[in-house]
Order: structure tokens, then C-alpha cells, then sequence
């Protein structure tokens, strides 16, 4: 998948999501829909990053579905953190956005014909 269709689906999947969160949980505690969007579309590119698409089989650990719980672990210990200042829930905000890239990354993925590894290999 091209890094211009990961953009623009992290983009509009952080968007609609939080959007919708936030209108039938009113007292959730999640970043703006349009911070979120942002941050994810930028963000979205980081697993091709860690492990750059240079073959059709560059999957490995930071593109599996090991990692994508290890990701959504760390989502749920930043969502459930109670910053004590602005710019500390600003840092929460942010890492929330860039986990919905990453994981919206890897859902994107996984819907391809290789779809993800289950574990993948660590090198």
C-alpha cells in the first residue's frame, strides 16, 4: 500500500473515530478529532519507517500483530493517564494520535494480500 493511502486513511480513521467516541462518550478523555487526524496522517508512515518497504515481504516484528498489541497496550496506559499539566496532556494527546496512526497502518495492512505475520522476525 502506498504511504499517500496510509495518510489519508489514518487521517480520516482517527477523525471519524475519536468523532464518534466522543459524541456517545461525552466524558471521554480523547484528543480533538482534527489534533488526532493530523497527528495520525504524519504519523502513519512510521512502521514503513521502522521497516522500510523495500520488498513485498518487509513485514516483519513492527508490522505483526504482536506489535499491534503492544501498541494498543500502550494506547490504553496513555488513555488511562491523568496528566497533571497542559503540556502534559498535550504529550498524551499526541502519542494517542500517533498509536491510531500506527495501528490504522497496520489494520490498512493487514487487508492486503500478505496481510501481517503473526509474530514476524526480529533482525
Amino acid at each position: 500500500m502506498r504511504a499517500a493511502a496510509h495518510t489519508a486513511i489514518s487521517g480520516a480513521s482517527a477523525f471519524a473515530l475519536i468523532s464518534m467516541l466522543r459524541r456517545h462518550h461525552p466524558t471521554a478523555r480523547l484528543p480533538d478529532p482534527v489534533f488526532a487526524a493530523v497527528v495520525a496522517a504524519i504519523a502513519s508512515g512510521l512502521p514503513d519507517l521502522l521497516e522500510p518497504a523495500s520488498s513485498p515481504h518487509h513485514r516483519k516484528f513492527c508490522h505483526s500483530a504482536a506489535f499491534a498489541v503492544i501498541v494498543t497496550t500502550g494506547m490504553r496506559k496513555l488513555y488511562d493517564w491523568m496528566p497533571a499539566t497542559p503540556g502534559e496532556a498535550f504529550m498524551r494527546d499526541a502519542l494517542l494520535g500517533i498509536g491510531f496512526g500506527y495501528m490504522t497502518h497496520l489494520c490498512a495492512d493487514a487487508t492486503t494480500p500478505l496481510g501481517l505475520p503473526l509474530l514476524g522476525t526480529i533482525s
